[in-house]
């Protein structure tokens, strides 16, 4: 279906071995040659952007900060390109191009992984116009084909508008620049300040923000926008040591550090001393903790005896928690996040939660309280998975428990967008990525729940005393099963039940 004045981009090889000056410069030039030559320059009124497809950055992870005080204060950030992003949204970025009205001559998604991209955006630009300047540009060295611009495609939006730099608009044959660009100083671009069939105008900031092209964009996002969405969930969402790596380039203090960042994040790295809850916060017979005690045991309803209710909580809210206050000690790096928390009476209220890591891997529990009444919000806590032990009917106890951890699995396994997988001397990828396996393995395989197990021919003897439950996730990817088992492991240890995970790839 065609739109009404979309917009197109014109893709060009950066690394292009033939060219004798900048990339830039010659394929803004010859692009606008064309545009020229043709005669198109009277009758299009439209806005030009122009730059690098910066897909390497976009790809970019925090792996290491450090400070140093000494000879002076600095602090240093190292970013490396992570390949799971980088092969994942140069897959799904070249097929949405695809999917779009194109001229694309190459098999993209390679491309976009191997080379170095530069691209020209035309606004309002009619179907006939632009497979003019298409065909115009076919000869061009480097040149590898147009498409039209998906404006409900978050990343179309993100690398060819966002990241690209604006250049003026065309119309009636001037390019009108705006004056306010470039500290109140305006350079127009060399190709037109050297092709005198263009007029160029300069316009007071004001002027040219009422008369430039405006970009129409939709209200829902497309078909292929809502899938990017997912996919940038999956892979951009920064996670908890990330988090706390952005906190500590923002530290002000002059304790010396050094962060590294040397695997992701998952729930095995948290660690929530029991003692914590039973000799302190929970405790009301504690000089200094009793006071906490006496909040939690009031406003939630929670005592000792709840601890395991609570700490399953504040497990849960680490994919979302909203670090605060990041700073080096000579301890380790601490902070604090709050989390809504919900009581045995179904009330919630705010609980800041303080954090240590010494080992930039083990993220320590340092203590937990009710926070002030100035930082209480509406926001509801969520009752974790955990069965109620009061019940009499011990194998509706462990049914429950199973089926809490293969819901949590199951959304788990549903979150992850594999990284595709590409195979030699075939073109398209395996969208699953690495195929591979993972099982949920329970310490003791002589427990209640192993024997409920058996009997519903669930699982199957592990090594030595173990006892394995194969994860269950879709298709054949091994990300999507290790975020099945990872998260059903979760909820076991959460009721009770001692276990961890193991992986394979087939």
């Amino acid at each position: 279906m065609e739109s009404n004045n979309p917009a197109f981009v014109y893709l060009f090889n950066a690394d292009e071995q033939s060219l004798n000056s900048s990339y830039g410069y010659f394929y803004d030039k010859s692009l606008f040659d064309v545009v020229i030559r043709k005669k198109l320059h009277s009758g299009i009124y439209s806005s030009i952007y122009s730059g690098d497809v910066l897909l390497l950055n976009f790809s970019d992870q925090i792996v290491e900060v450090s400070k140093k005080s000494r000879p002076y204060n600095s602090t240093s950030t190292t970013y490396s390109v992570s390949k799971d992003i980088l092969i994942t949204i140069a897959t799904y970025l070249a097929d949405s191009i695809m999917e779009r009205k194109n001229s694309i001559s190459v098999y993209l998604a390679d491309f976009l992984m191997k080379h170095n991209i530069y691209g020209i955006m035309l606004t309002n630009l009619i179907y006939k116009a632009s497979s003019i300047i298409d065909e115009g540009l076919t000869k061009v060295a480097g040149y590898l084909g147009c498409f039209e611009l998906d404006l409900g495609n978050p990343l179309h939006i993100i690398f060819f508008i966002d990241y690209l730099c604006p250049h003026g608009y065309i119309q009636d044959g001037f390019l009108n620049l705006n004056e306010g660009t470039f500290s109140d100083e305006v350079f127009p671009p060399d190709w037109a300040r050297e092709n005198h069939d263009i007029g160029i105008a300069f316009l007071p900031e004001n002027e040219y923000q009422i008369t430039e092209p405006k970009i129409s964009f939709p209200i829902d996002l497309s078909d292929e926008g809502k899938k990017i969405v997912k996919v940038l969930e999956a892979k951009k969402n920064d996670d908890h040591y990330q988090r706390i790596a952005i906190g500590l380039i923002n530290e002000t203090q002059d304790e010396d550090f050094h962060f590294e960042i040397s695997e992701k994040f998952n729930f095995t790295r948290i660690d929530i001393p029991k003692s914590k809850f039973l000799e302190y916060s929970l405790n009301d017979k504690h000089p200094k903790g009793k006071d906490k005690a006496k909040l939690f045991k009031e406003l939630l309803a929670i005592r000792k005896q709840d601890w395991k209710f609570l700490a399953a909580q504040i497990v849960n809210g680490f994919p979302d928690a909203k670090i605060q206050n990041v700073r080096a000690t000579q301890y380790g790096i601490k902070y604090f996040f709050d989390i809504p928390i919900i009581g045995m009476n179904g009330k919630s209220k705010i609980v800041r939660t303080a954090w240590i890591t010494s080992d930039h891997k083990t993220i320590r529990l340092v203590t937990i309280y009710i926070t002030e009444k100035g930082n209480q919000t509406t926001t509801a806590g969520i009752a974790p998975k955990v069965s109620k032990r009061e019940s009499k009917d011990i194998n509706l106890i462990y049914k429950t428990v199973f089926q809490f951890a293969k819901e949590e699995g199951e959304t788990a396994a549903a979150r992850i967008v594999p990284t595709p997988m590409y195979i030699d001397g075939f073109i398209e990828p395996v969208m699953d990525g690495e195929i591979g396996f993972a099982d949920i393995i329970i310490t003791d395989g002589r427990n209640g729940f192993v024997k409920w197990l058996k009997k519903n021919n669930i699982g199957y003897k592990y090594y030595k005393k173990g006892f394995a439950i194969p994860a269950k996730a879709p298709g054949q990817s091994i990300e999507r099963a290790k975020a099945y088992a990872e998260a059903f492991a979760k909820i076991l240890k959460q009721n009770d039940i001692e276990c961890y995970t193991i992986h394979r790839l087939d």
